[in-house]
């Protein structure tokens, strides 16, 4: 029943056919709910497709009872809530499209479980959270779309896990962090969009990578590539200077400076300040770096970042630690001194534990 102009609800007395394999109703106009019982009653289904539709409320409950069902398509309808943890459990599953039907909070982890899995489709929701590394787990993905939603932190390395995949949408949502490298092993790739994130680093040149244009990292923080790729920044950074970096000897990006730190991990933190944070560090070629790192959201961070570049600029003094170079943009500020391995000024100035020893023949 495809395209038939099809309004009201769906009968419930097709839900009552317990034989039933495969519901349509495909591009109608149809509204309200689908029966919260719906899976109890049709043991045999196998295929779900009212997309396209006014359908409303949350997804049933009792889907993962309909252990059979191998499609769910419900995606362009008005659905609500979040993805139940209970999905998991349709373990029959080979093709799964929810986009655009207002899904909100996080993917659950059990999205993973999945190990028949072909497509997933899950864009143009409200979904928030980290992408799960469960989904990377599923080898049987070709299609992984989850292109605008409000999801956010970094693209996990896991991905390239994903040998597989065909076509791979993550783009218009708030992703961070490195560009992972490992997504050069997908080698049956045809599709890539990561544009409009806030996504760093070097883009492969390599694998599935060497046949896609700019248009597919477009609007992101700092993405770069050789030879074929410029840097490829977000609108809102096309004002600043063509440099992430000012250095006092050779330029180093903003994504060495994530490489070097790990990307600012927990791990590296050395210690924390009134204006930022300081992340112990080590570049390519070995030199061993403590990037203090300032808070923005402080308006006194701006004129201590400023003030220090100016006085550091010209200080050089045999007892002070060697500021290496500054990485400044709109959103990011550090300065990037040598790492000294004794730790804080601090502790040896105000701890019991720790006592300076001072040559009368310097003062």
């Amino acid at each position: 029943m495809e395209a038939n102009n099809l309004t009201g609800s769906i009968p419930f007395s097709v839900f009552n056919i317990s034989g039933i394999e495969v519901i349509g109703f495909t591009q109608n106009t149809l509204s309200g709910n689908l029966p919260a019982n719906m899976c109890d009653r049709l043991p045999a289904l196998t295929g779900l497709h009212p997309s396209l539709n006014k359908l409303q409320g949350q997804m049933p409950l009792s889907l993962p009872n309909c252990s059979k069902l191998q499609i769910l398509s419900l995606s362009s309808n008005e659905f609500d809530g979040p993805i139940h943890r209970e999905i998991g459990r349709l373990s029959s599953m080979q093709n799964l499209y929810l986009g655009k039907i207002h899904l909100k909070g996080r993917i659950p982890q059990e999205i993973g479980i999945f190990d028949s899995l072909v497509n997933l489709e899950i864009s143009r929701n409200q979904l928030t959270g980290q992408i799960p590394i469960s989904i990377f787990k599923i080898s049987s993905l070709k299609s992984l779309a989850l292109a605008e939603n409000n999801l956010f932190g970094p693209l996990s390395r896991e991905v390239g896990n994903l040998t597989k995949l065909q076509y791979l949408l993550l783009s218009e949502n708030m992703l961070t962090g490195l560009f992972p490298t490992s997504l050069e092993k997908l080698q049956n790739l045809k599709y890539f969009n990561g544009s409009f994130n806030k996504l760093v680093g070097e883009i492969p040149s390599s694998g599935p990578f060497k046949n896609l244009s700019g248009q597919s990292f477009i609007s992101n923080e700092a993405l770069c590539g050789s030879p074929r790729f410029l840097c490829i920044r977000g609108k809102r950074k096309q004002a600043v200077d063509s440099s992430y970096v000012v250095s006092t000897r050779g330029r180093i990006s903003y994504y060495e400076l994530l490489r070097a730190t790990d990307s600012l991990s927990e791990s590296n933190l050395i210690g924390s300040g009134s204006f930022g944070s300081v992340y112990k560090g080590i570049l390519r070629e070995g030199t061993s770096i403590a990037a203090k790192v300032f808070n923005l959201q402080l308006q006194a961070a701006f004129r201590s970042f400023d003030t220090k570049c100016q006085f550091l600029r010209n200080l050089r003094h045999r007892n002070l630690t060697k500021v290496i170079t500054s990485c400044s943009n709109l959103e990011f500020k550090a300065l990037v001194p040598e790492y000294m391995s004794n730790g804080s000024l601090d502790k040896w100035l105000y701890s019991h534990n720790y006592s300076l020893y001072i040559n009368h023949h310097d003062i």
